[in-house]
């Protein structure tokens, strides 16, 4: 909460938290930590401005458009992901080794 209220105090708004890799911090542990709070992810090349850098490895973005994501990882067997974004690859219950 009371993070929430310095982002606000700090930018106007609460900014959309993400995590963001780098050589220290692979894709694939990004992902798995962002599964350790929900149950899907949605993975993005490129965001748009504005960006805030939040932490080390996390950044906030104002808006953020799904539909643009590169693909989706999702734990929730009833998840309707492949209906909703059928362009968009999605795995269940693995993250693949490598990212091109």
């Amino acid at each position: 909460m009371l993070d929430r209220l310095h982002l606000i105090q700090q930018f106007g708004l609460e900014p959309i938290h993400l995590l963001e890799d780098d050589e220290s911090y692979p894709p694939e542990r990004c992902i798995q930590e962002c599964l350790a709070f929900g149950d899907t992810v949605f993975m993005f090349k490129r965001l748009r401005l504005p960006m805030w850098q939040l932490s080390s490895h996390e950044v906030g973005v104002e808006v953020l458009d799904l539909r643009t994501c590169s693909y989706i990882f999702t734990s929730l067997h009833e998840a309707k992901v492949e209906e909703l974004f059928p362009s968009i690859p999605c795995w269940r219950d693995q993250i693949p080794i490598k990212f091109c």
